[in-house]
C-alpha cells in the first residue's frame, strides 16, 4: 500500500484527518450550527442573517428575494379617528376586500361603518350584548353572537337579518368559511360548531376540549384552526383542576368544506392559546397566548414552528396584512404592537389605551388598523402608511 512521506522522511497523516469537516446540531437553538474546517472563511454575519431571512421567508410562503425592510407610521397630521358606540365594543373585523368595518358591544347595536367617510352605513339593534362579529370570507354576509347565546346572518351591505338560531352551549367566537360552500364556524365550550349560511343548520361538530376563544379559517387550504383553553366558569378562570391538553389549538381540515372534517395538527401549550390567525396567502399559522410568545407555523412543514415573536404580556388578538408581511398583535399590554415577521422586529408602536384590547384587524388595503378594548365605547380606527425600503446587505 501507498504510504505518503514528507520532505524529511517522515511518514504525513492522511489528508482526511488534517480537515476534519464535522456537522453539529445545537437542538436548544432549533437550527444547525455549522462548524468550519481549518482554513474555511468564517461565514460573515450579514450573509448569515440574510440566509436565515431567506430560509424564514421560504418556510413562510413569502418571496425569498425579497429583502426589503418594512416601516410603517400613523399618518401625519392624523390622529386616531374614534368611532363612538353607546357602550363598550367588544368585537370588530373589516370587510375581506373593502373599507367597510363591521362592530358590536354592550350597546346591543351592531354597526357597520365606512372607514374612508367614518360614517355609518347600516346599522342593526340586537336583543342582547354582541360578544363576536365578523364577515364571511366572500364578503356577501355578517356574523353576529350574542351574550343570550343567539348567532345571526345579515347581508353585508345592508346588515338586513337572514337567520338566527339559538344555541345550547355558551360561546365566545366566530369565522366565517367559504370556497365554494359557505358555513360558520362557532367557537363553543369543548367543540367548534360549523353551520350551513345562510340557513344556519348544524353540519358537524368538532371536539377540542377546552373553552375555544378563537377561530381562523384559511378559504386557500380549506383549513380551521381553532385556539383554546380551559373552561370557563361565571367568567372566571379554575386553577384548581388539571385541565391537561384542553389549552392548545387544533387545526381541521376539510375536502367538501361541508360534513366531513379531519384532524389535521394539534399543538399543545402550557398556558392558555387565546388567538389564531392564519396568514392571508395560506402557507402560515400565528398562534399567541398567555405565554407572552407570538409561535408562528409553517404550513408547508407540517404546522413546525418557523419562528417566535417575544411579547411584553399575554396576547388576545391577532391580525395579518394582506401582504402576510405584517402582523399586528394587543392584548394585556394595553397596545399594539406590528411586526415585521421577516426581520422579526417590531415596525410600530401606537400608544397605550386604558385596559386590554380585545380585538384588531387590518383593512384589505392597509391603510387602516381599527382597535377597540375593554372600558372602551370607541372603535379606534388609525390611518397608517406602510413603506418598503430597499435593504442592503
Amino acid at each position: 500500500a501507498y504510504i505518503p512521506v514528507d520532505g524529511d522522511g517522515e511518514v504525513s497523516p492522511p489528508p482526511w484527518l488534517l480537515k476534519p469537516r464535522i456537522s453539529v446540531t445545537d437542538m436548544s437553538q432549533g437550527e444547525a450550527s455549522r462548524c468550519t474546517t481549518p482554513g474555511e472563511k468564517e461565514e460573515d454575519p450579514e450573509a448569515r442573517a440574510l440566509r436565515k431571512r431567506q430560509l424564514l421567508a421560504r418556510d413562510l410562503g413569502l418571496d425569498p428575494a425579497i429583502q426589503s425592510k418594512i416601516s410603517i407610521a400613523e399618518r401625519e397630521g392624523e390622529a386616531p379617528i374614534k368611532l363612538k358606540h353607546k357602550d363598550e365594543v367588544q368585537s370588530l373585523s373589516f370587510h375581506p376586500s373593502g373599507s367597510s368595518l363591521v362592530a358590536g358591544g354592550y350597546d346591543q347595536e351592531l354597526v357597520l361603518w365606512n372607514a374612508d367617510s367614518h360614517s355609518v352605513t347600516a346599522q342593526h339593534h340586537i336583543e342582547s350584548e354582541i360578544v363576536a362579529v365578523c364577515f364571511s370570507p366572500c364578503g356577501e354576509y355578517v356574523f353576529c353572537a350574542d351574550s343570550e347565546r343567539e348567532i345571526n346572518v345579515f347581508k353585508a351591505n345592508t346588515l338586513e337579518l337572514l337567520a338566527a338560531e339559538v344555541l345550547k352551549e355558551h360561546f365566545g367566537c366566530l369565522a366565517g368559511i367559504s370556497s365554494p360552500t359557505q358555513l360558520l364556524a362557532v367557537g363553543c365550550t369543548a367543540v367548534v360548531k360549523i353551520f350551513s349560511v345562510p340557513k344556519l343548520e348544524e353540519v358537524i361538530s368538532l371536539e377540542h376540549g377546552g373553552q375555544v376563544h378563537s377561530l381562523s379559517f384559511s378559504p386557500s387550504l380549506g383549513m380551521l384552526a381553532a385556539a383554546g383553553g380551559i373552561d370557563l366558569t361565571n367568567g372566571l378562570l379554575d386553577y384548581t383542576k388539571d385541565h391537561g391538553d384542553c389549552k392548545k389549538a387544533m387545526v381541521w381540515k376539510s375536502t367538501d368544506m361541508a360534513g366531513l372534517w379531519d384532524e389535521v395538527t394539534t399543538i399543545n401549550y402550557k398556558d392558555f392559546c387565546h388567538a389564531a390567525a392564519f396568514s392571508p396567502c395560506g402557507t402560515a399559522l400565528a398562534l399567541a397566548g398567555e405565554d407572552r410568545m407570538i409561535s408562528i407555523l409553517s404550513v408547508g412543514k407540517n404546522f413546525q414552528k418557523a419562528t417566535e415573536l417575544p411579547c411584553g404580556a399575554g396576547i388576545r388578538c391577532l391580525s395579518w396584512s394582506y401582504s402576510s408581511r405584517l402582523l399586528a398583535s394587543a392584548g394585556e399590554d394595553m397596545r399594539v404592537s406590528v411586526w415585521d415577521v421577516l426581520f422579526k422586529r417590531v415596525v410600530l408602536h401606537l400608544p397605550k389605551a386604558d385596559d386590554w384590547l380585545c380585538s384588531l384587524s387590518f383593512s384589505s388595503d392597509s391603510k387602516w388598523l381599527a382597535t377597540c378594548g375593554y372600558g372602551q365605547n370607541t372603535v379606534d380606527l388609525w390611518p397608517i402608511e406602510v413603506e418598503e425600503k430597499e435593504f442592503l446587505c
